[in-house]
């Protein structure tokens, strides 16, 4: 079975079949939008992998949108995004995105023989069921505040959580914190579920220690495409994207935006 076929069965699988969804950006695979019936629709896409982590990440909040979504992934990457037994070592800042966000499932693998060529990787179908605003988790803060947070406390993977933690707050704060949350002071940050992370980041907040402390500018990579430039529990992160990056950023607004207008005159 080839690609496409797998897809558009995935597709009639969710919702009874689907209308494709063209892009003018040079992506030519295949992204179908189902009607809604209930107010909320579905999408089944297979794009291209370098991009479909960031197209999730402006999806994944518009629970209130979507109601069931299912991307082609790289096996590898999909088994980090699903995966939510934090403590493994490829539990990452965008798994606790994908666990807030939605509810998701591992669907099937797509060997690399139904590609032609053959790629040099595994791949799969992964499905997310966004929560609805009204079910995500309440923050003391906003959600950009509340991912920046859990960037910074991955800054350093090879680090412990604590030590990542004193460019977001005082040592006071961080031991009270992990008293909070019955963890031990050697804790790192892929130990901590995405609810102990909201949890971690309300009691932050709450302690009064959400404010950049003086003099205090960190510069901290991105993990799978998270934010970069935004001020969060103290942490300010500085990066300056390359003109490569910010026309690619823009591609992937005008995809996930067409994809939006879709549904919502589908809706109309």
């Amino acid at each position: 079975v080839g690609v496409t076929a797998t897809v558009a069965a995935t597709a009639a699988a969710v919702e009874g079949g689907g209308g494709g969804a063209s892009n003018g950006d040079g992506v030519d695979d295949a992204v179908a939008v189902a009607a809604p019936r209930d107010g909320r629709a579905k999408v089944v896409a297979n794009i291209p992998y370098n991009i479909t982590t960031d197209i999730l990440k402006t999806l994944l909040p518009m629970g209130d949108t979507f109601s069931n979504m299912v991307f082609m992934f790289q096996e590898e990457v999909a088994q980090r995004l699903i995966r939510d037994d934090a403590g493994a070592s490829d539990y990452r800042p965008m798994s606790v995105r994908v666990h807030y966000y939605s509810e998701p499932y591992y669907i099937r693998p797509v060997t690399a023989t139904c590609f032609d060529p053959a790629p040099n990787v595994e791949s799969c179908l992964v499905g997310f069921r966004p929560k609805p605003r009204d079910q995500l988790l309440p923050l003391a803060g906003t959600h950009t505040q509340f991912f920046t947070f859990v960037q910074s406390c991955f800054a350093q993977k090879r680090k412990m959580l604590k030590n990542n933690m004193k460019a977001v707050c005082s040592e006071d704060t961080v031991t009270a914190a992990f008293a909070l949350l019955g963890r031990h002071e050697r804790t790192r940050a892929q130990e901590l579920s995405m609810e102990e992370y909201v949890t971690l980041f309300n009691f932050v907040r709450g302690r009064g220690q959400g404010q950049q402390r003086q003099g205090v500018e960190k510069t901290s990579s991105r993990d799978e495409g998270d934010e970069g430039d935004e001020e969060s529990g103290g942490v300010k992160t500085v990066k300056k994207d390359s003109a490569r990056v910010r026309e690619e950023k823009a591609k992937i607004e005008r995809m996930t935006q067409r994809m939006v207008a879709q549904v919502v005159g589908r809706a109309a």
